[in-house]
């Protein structure tokens, strides 16, 4: 039961990406590497880049769809737009600490993340992470993955980890938008060809997002939130299956195998 969910939790998620490709009209679209493109030299000029790799035809085609569309710029609706710190992690204390290697394809690893002590909380406010908060991942192999933060936990972020809190759109829209391939190109455009191997909150500030009619969010942000329950109640469930066995062994199999059917009821988890 447990997988069926979890696999649940997958398809949804990427539902979510799936129909926000196709009311951009780029469902079926594939990104092409050009060898030959002409450029203005007045555009590397605005650009502040001289590499070829950022003026890919495929990139302007990005930005072109959702400039055709009503768009913003993170930079004019962001509310708070910074990198959180690098603390003392301590096995078992209360404060949760998300790091970049939690911020999944799909969702934050939250029952993996690491801890720190009440006193890095107080010291580090402005690293706190709020309900809805869009955290991305800032350095490394995976740079630019974003996830929206949807537990009710006191935690703060790494300093590889940029908290982005925004005003008018959706966060969890917001999230899956910058997750998906209009902004994964986006980021790829901004790292690519050149030195850079970070994404700083001045970049950030620069991605154009599509800002969607409001059932159009709220239908993206619904899957994101059923994905997130569904890949909370797989947990639950393998934690309950584990306890189960311990169970069976302690005791019997009958009296475990009524301890794990009452525990489910107790969750009213459905199964499509």
């Amino acid at each position: 039961m447990f997988l069926e969910l979890d696999e649940k939790a997958k398809i949804l998620y990427t539902n979510a990406e799936q129909f926000l490709l196709s009311k951009l009209g780029l469902a079926d679209w594939q990104p092409t590497q050009q060898t030959t493109f002409v450029r203005n030299f007045s555009e590397f000029l605005h650009a502040d880049r001289l590499d070829a790799e950022y003026f890919q035809p495929k990139y302007e085609h990005i930005i072109n769809t959702i400039k055709n569309k009503t768009h913003c710029v993170i930079k004019d609706i962001q509310e708070s737009n910074r990198r959180g710190v690098q603390p003392t992690y301590i096995e078992d204390e209360p404060i949760k600490v998300v790091t970049s290697k939690h911020i999944g394809s799909e969702a934050i690893e939250y029952d993996q993340l690491d801890h720190a002590t009440e006193e890095e909380w107080r010291k580090n406010p402005l690293a706190h992470i709020k309900l809805m908060d869009i955290l991305i991942y800032t350095t490394g192999a995976n740079i630019g993955r974003t996830q929206c933060f949807l537990e009710h936990e006191r935690a703060i972020a790494s300093n590889h980890v940029n908290i982005l809190r925004v005003r008018e759109l959706n966060p969890v829209y917001t999230a899956l938008f910058l997750n998906s391939l209009v902004g994964q190109m986006q980021v790829q455009r901004m790292v690519s060809g050149s030195a850079q191997v970070e994404l700083y909150p001045s970049n950030i500030a620069q991605f154009v997002i599509w800002n969607a009619p409001r059932e159009i969010q709220a239908e993206i942000a619904r899957l994101v939130h059923t994905s997130h329950t569904a890949r909370k109640h797989s947990k639950l469930l393998l934690d309950i299956a584990k306890r189960g066995v311990e169970l069976a062994i302690e005791q019997d199999e009958q009296r475990a195998e009524a301890w794990i059917q009452s525990q489910i009821r107790t969750l009213d988890i459905e199964i499509d």
